[in-house]
């Protein structure tokens, strides 16, 4: 999914919570989905999905599986719900589902790229409306101030806390939104298995290919040479051994790197952002 159409869909998300105050919870999104007229049912689907959205005669229903979701108002659940209701919201889709040219499908809460699957882009456009409905824009940069001067993966644990959000929705929410110019690589065994680059993280072709091994002389490729001893550890690093670098707008910033495990994807996390 571009950016353009990612910022649409984003745009249209604020629609719905342009007038909270606080952070979105499961009770926001129930309200949302009844002044739309769209009904959600949780009921008991032995596992067969986490959430289907359906248009019959006319009506939308969400179906949230109860064995699958366990939770509905913490993140993964409200993620799901999120979800669903981009399915019956976005324009494209809602006509899709009333027209009966989109299926109804099931959904399973699969974020950012597993690995082995890529993502429909009905799928993407979904989670994009998820992430941007539960992370409105400016309660996120207001959470995000008080970490202006003292940037780290903390600040990231801090909103997935705050916000009730997986730390890996989190992340690529921060890195469409976020104050900070922030380029993210996603590793498993010593090789990057996808990247997101921040909205305002300057543009530059990178050494490194996806599926191919991490830098040398990187933060990254110590974690993986040296164990995770490595982990959480702040390193400034050279911007030549992750970009070719020729005319820099950040020329007299720092680069620094910092890694996380994300044990739920079984990823290393690698995190670089510019500091004065």
């Amino acid at each position: 999914m571009n950016r353009y159409r990612a910022s649409e869909i984003s745009q249209y998300a604020s629609l719905f919570t342009g007038s909270f105050e606080n952070k979105v919870e499961l009770k926001d999104l129930i309200q949302i989905s009844n002044d739309e007229d769209v009904k959600i049912l949780f009921d008991s689907y032995d596992s067969s999905f986490e959430g289907l959205s359906v248009c019959h005669k006319g009506k939308f229903f969400i179906h949230i599986d109860t064995d699958s979701v366990i939770e509905p108002s913490k993140d993964r659940g409200k993620f799901t719900v999120a979800h669903e209701l981009g399915h019956c919201l976005i324009e494209e889709h809602r006509i899709g589902l009333l027209s009966e040219t989109l299926e109804p499908h099931i959904s399973n809460y699969i974020l950012g790229d597993n690995g082995s699957k890529v993502k429909s882009q009905i799928e993407l456009e979904a989670d994009q409306f998820a992430s941007s409905l539960l992370m409105p824009q400016k309660l996120f940069e207001e959470a995000t101030k008080e970490f202006k001067d003292s940037f780290s993966f903390d600040t990231l644990l801090f909103l997935s806390e705050y916000f009730e959000t997986s730390l890996l929705a989190t992340i690529l929410r921060f890195a469409e939104t976020g104050p900070k110019p922030v380029f993210f690589t996603f590793n498993r065994n010593g090789n990057v298995k996808w990247y997101k680059d921040g909205s305002s993280f300057p543009d530059r072709a990178f050494k490194f290919n996806v599926h191919g091994s991490v830098p040398k002389s990187t933060l990254i490729h110590d974690v993986f040479q040296n164990g995770l001893s490595h982990i959480g550890e702040i390193r400034k690093v050279d911007r030549d051994d992750w970009f070719y670098v020729n005319d820099d707008d950040h020329g007299s910033y720092e680069l620094y790197e910092q890694c996380y495990h994300l044990t739920t994807y079984d990823l290393i996390v690698s995190m670089l952002w510019f500091e004065k």
